[in-house]
């Protein structure tokens, strides 16, 4: 052979091959050896992962139920509030019609009195004596005639300050 040409080893004889063999004997003994302790570390992991995601459980209904509490105490409060504006409407009804029956039998009481005062009118006018005056004239007659065309009958209660006539009222 030749002195400058360099004679390749096979791999097997290169120190790099050797270090990767050695690394993956490593690998896979360590893996062999620990075979009880990964078993029990994925039921640990198992029983963290199903406690966790019970207390997920947990809390998400916690939390429904305080939203569905939430949810009832506010439609009771809208309730409340609605059966007080109920309230307040029906009291102010009463209180309008109250004031209605009010004004009808004051209505009706002061009807009863203008009838009253004008049957009163009428019976003292019905009981009161007519009489004949003129616009211009200081005397009353008991006749139209006497009075002259221009008179016009009045109660006597109207008569003011004149004075019965001499010829028909004796005066």
């Amino acid at each position: 052979m030749k002195d400058n040409q360099k004679v390749k080893k096979p791999f097997y004889k290169k120190i790099w091959f050797w270090v990767i063999v050695i690394i993956i004997i490593g690998a896979i003994g360590s893996q062999g050896g620990n075979n009880k302790d990964n078993n029990s570390s994925l039921e640990q992991n198992s029983k963290t992962i199903s406690q966790t995601q019970q207390e997920d459980n947990q809390s998400a209904q916690d939390e429904e139920e305080k939203a569905a509490a939430e949810k009832k105490a506010e439609e009771e409060r809208l309730a409340a509030e609605k059966a007080e504006q109920e309230r307040l409407a029906a009291e102010q009804k009463a209180a309008e019609e109250k004031a209605a029956a009010e004004q009808a039998t004051a209505e009706q009481a002061a009807a009863e009195q203008a009838a009253q005062e004008q049957a009163a009118a009428e019976q003292q006018q019905a009981t009161e004596q007519m009489v004949y005056i003129t616009p211009s004239g200081e005397r009353y007659h008991l006749d139209a005639t006497c009075g002259g065309k221009n008179s016009y009958q009045v109660p006597i209660s109207q008569v003011g300050s004149r004075t019965p006539c001499q010829k028909c009222a004796g005066g």
